[in-house]
């Protein structure tokens, strides 16, 4: 009986300090802002006979493929704004850091002179005119000398088979008209070598002429000028040259052909000699009404000059107003 006493006083002495102990490893809550670490768990042990533990590999996150080209036909998809980004990129490096929408004004700049001088307007345009007339002139006209270089190989045969048919033929009708043909293509040949307008030159000397000044445009201007009114003269001249003879060798037929046959038509080749003396003539009325390329040109200068002189000589344009930085800037313009 007192054995029994004994231990249970000692029990119970005991059991507030195994308590204390508890309350503090286990069931004591940890203080407010203190991390509990749970502890570790224990290491197997180490067993030679066990298979060592096999790594398993994370899992790979798949890359969604590309979108496919779009097909040549089919419509471009529509992007939705809701997709787009809602932030405003930020500006370049190195940019002024300015809020996006706020007003620029340019600085205003000091007036300066052009270099080298400018042309009046009316003089610029005259330039302009004849400038592109000699050089539509020069790339479209014919060759004067290869035309003449025909017409006299056409008149040389001509003749020649004039001579032969007279010596070789009683009939001297068809060796006479032979050789009014041949004379008339001769003399086609002498207008064309000697009076067709050749503008070519003139061109290339107006194109390489200096203008560095006033002086020099002015003294190139007369120059285009002279030379346009030059080929146009001359043309002119090689045109009722050229008309007149062929009228002339037209009707000249008429009494050197038809007149020893009592100007009767008997035969094929007097018909076909007719009808060539016929086109002659309205070939050569028509190069009389109808003027040259030259020739219009050169009239159509002459009344845009004429027009030019009468329109005033000054020009003033309405001013004009720009804000800039600080306050407003006033222009205006005028031709002398």
């Amino acid at each position: 009986m007192l054995t029994l006493t004994v231990c249970a006083l000692v029990l119970t002495m005991a059991a507030p300090a195994f308590a204390q102990s508890g309350a503090d490893g286990l069931g004591a809550p940890a203080p407010r802002g203190h991390v509990v670490t749970p502890p570790a768990p224990a290491a197997p042990a180490a067993n030679s006979e066990e298979e060592p533990p096999v790594a398993t590999p994370a899992p790979q996150t798949q890359t969604p493929p590309p979108a496919p080209p779009p097909v040549a036909g089919q419509p471009t998809p529509e992007v939705s704004v809701e997709a787009l980004p809602s932030t405003v990129p930020p500006p370049p490096t190195g940019a002024p850091a300015q809020p996006y929408g706020a007003p620029r004004y340019v600085q205003p700049q000091a007036y300066a002179p052009p270099i080298g001088f400018q042309l009046p307007s009316r003089l610029a345009t005259r330039m302009r005119i004849i400038s592109s007339d000699l050089q539509t002139l020069g790339a479209r006209s014919g060759n004067g000398m290869v035309d003449g270089i025909l017409s006299f190989v056409s008149g040389g045969l001509s003749i020649g088979l004039g001579v032969w048919a007279r010596r070789s033929s009683s009939d001297r009708s068809l060796s006479s008209y032979l050789f009014l043909y041949g004379a008339a293509n001769l003399a086609r040949g002498v207008v064309d070598v000697a009076l067709s307008p050749r503008p070519t030159n003139r061109a290339i000397r107006f194109t390489h002429m200096p203008m560095t000044n006033l002086e020099e445009a002015e003294a190139r201007l007369r120059f285009g000028e002279d030379s346009l009114e030059f080929l146009a003269r001359r043309a002119r001249l090689s045109r009722i040259l050229q008309a007149s003879i062929n009228i002339a060798a037209g009707l000249a037929v008429i009494p050197i052909y038809l007149g020893p046959n009592d100007y009767m038509i008997t035969g094929p080749v007097d018909v076909i000699v007719m009808i060539g003396s016929g086109i002659s003539v309205v070939t050569g009325i028509i190069g009389l009404l109808n003027r040259t390329t030259f020739e219009r040109r050169w009239s159509a200068y002459r009344d845009m000059r004429s027009r030019l002189s009468e329109e005033p000589r000054v020009h003033l344009n309405l001013p004009s107003i720009a804000p800039v930085q600080g306050g407003a800037l006033l222009t205006s313009g005028g031709t002398f």
